[in-house]
């Protein structure tokens, strides 16, 4: 039916946004990272300008030391990647 339908490129497209901010993301604190970038910092800096997305403020948590921890989900979301890859081949 239609509303399926609708509803069917309406959650594509949102777990798609999903993806591309924590991947993008991810990819860019890692960077950083190996470059020698504090972690914490650059995601203060992210969030204070327009790189702020879902991943920079919800995926990498701090803990009480200010240490940013590993983004909640990401490995759930890599292995939902891989499941997607899979399908299309």
């Amino acid at each position: 039916s239609q509303s399926e339908t609708d509803f069917a490129a309406t959650l594509t497209a949102a777990l798609n946004q999903v993806i591309a901010d924590t991947k993008a993301t991810c990819e860019a604190v890692t960077l950083g990272v190996k470059a020698g970038l504090d972690p914490a910092v650059m995601l203060d800096v992210l969030n204070a300008s327009s790189g702020r997305n879902s991943a920079t403020e919800d995926k990498f948590p701090k803990d009480k030391n200010g240490n940013v921890r590993r983004p909640s989900g990401f490995a759930t979301l890599l292995q939902l990647s891989a499941n997607a890859l899979s399908l299309r081949n």
